[in-house]
C-alpha cells in the first residue's frame, strides 16, 4: 500500500473528507488529493499533522511498506526495536522513497522562493525611487506597494513550501543581497538627486529617513522568518 492510500484510509476511518482535512491542517483541498493520488506528499511538518488528525502514530502512517519501513530501521542506529523512530529518519526514507517527487518540489521551491525575492526585495528597491525625483507618484508607487505586502503575506502564510537546507541557505543569501541593496540603491539615488538638482529637497531627505527605517524592519523580519524556518527544520 502506498503512502497515499494510506493517507486516504486512515482519513476515512476518521469520516473525514478532504475538505475536512485541508481545512483542520491549514492545506487546500488539491494539496490533500495529490497526497492521496501520490502525485506529491506531505512534508514532515504537515505528516505530523496528519498522523495527530487521525490519532495515529508517524510509524503506522508510513509503516506499510516494508522496504519502507526497513530503510528507516536500518539508518536509525540508537533506535531500540519497538520504539517509535526518529523524525530526522522518517525525513531521509521519505527523500528515498519518494525522490522523484523531491526533486521536482525542490525545483518548484526554487521558483516560488525566486518569485518572492522578485515581488518581495524587488519592490522594496523600487519604493525608494521617489528619492530621485523628490516627490512621490501615488500612481506610479501603488504596484510595488501592493506587490510587496501581497508576496510578503504569501510567504509567511505558505504552508506548501518545502523548507530545505539549499531553500535556507538561498534564502539566507537572498537576505545578505538585500541588505546591500535597499542601503546602495537610495543613497545612490539620493547622490543622483543632489548632482541634478544642485541642491537638497527636504522631501527626499524624509523620505531616505523613513526609508532606511522601513528598511531596518523588512531585514528584522526576513531574519526572524528565516530563524522560524531553520528552526523547525533542524529541530524535527
Amino acid at each position: 500500500m502506498s503512502l497515499g492510500q494510506r493517507l486516504k484510509k486512515f482519513r476515512e476511518l476518521e469520516s473525514f473528507s478532504q475538505e475536512d482535512v485541508a481545512k483542520r491542517i491549514g492545506v487546500t483541498r488539491q494539496a490533500v488529493y495529490k497526497w492521496e493520488s501520490d502525485k506529491s506528499y506531505p512534508d514532515i511538518e504537515n505528516l505530523i499533522l496528519l498522523s495527530e488528525l487521525y490519532k495515529v502514530t508517524l510509524d503506522e502512517l508510513i509503516k506499510e511498506n516494508k522496504e519502507f519501513e526497513t530503510k528507516i530501521s536500518i539508518d536509525d542506529k540508537n533506535t531500540k526495536k519497538g520504539v517509535c523512530l526518529s523524525k530526522k529518519n522518517i525525513i531521509n526514507a521519505l527523500k528515498e522513497e519518494y525522490k522523484d517527487n523531491f526533486t521536482d518540489n525542490h525545483k518548484e521551491n526554487n521558483k516560488v522562493v525566486k518569485y518572492y525575492t522578485v515581488f518581495s526585495v524587488g519592490s522594496f528597491v523600487a519604493l525608494s525611487v521617489p528619492i530621485l525625483f523628490g516627490e512621490m507618484n501615488v500612481s506610479s508607487n501603488l504596484p510595488f506597494l501592493l506587490a510587496f505586502i501581497i508576496s510578503n503575506i504569501w510567504i509567511l502564510y505558505n504552508k506548501n513550501i518545502l523548507w530545505d537546507e539549499s531553500i535556507l541557505a538561498y534564502f539566507q543569501r537572498m537576505i545578505y543581497f538585500t541588505q546591500s541593496a535597499i542601503i546602495a540603491v537610495p543613497l545612490a539615488l539620493f547622490s543622483l538627486h543632489i548632482i541634478i538638482n544642485k541642491n537638497i529637497e527636504t522631501f527626499s531627505v524624509y523620505y531616505l529617513v523613513i526609508y532606511f527605517a522601513l528598511a531596518m524592519l523588512y531585514l528584522v523580519f526576513l531574519r526572524c522568518l528565516l530563524k522560524n524556518k531553520q528552526t523547525r527544520y533542524y529541530s524535527v
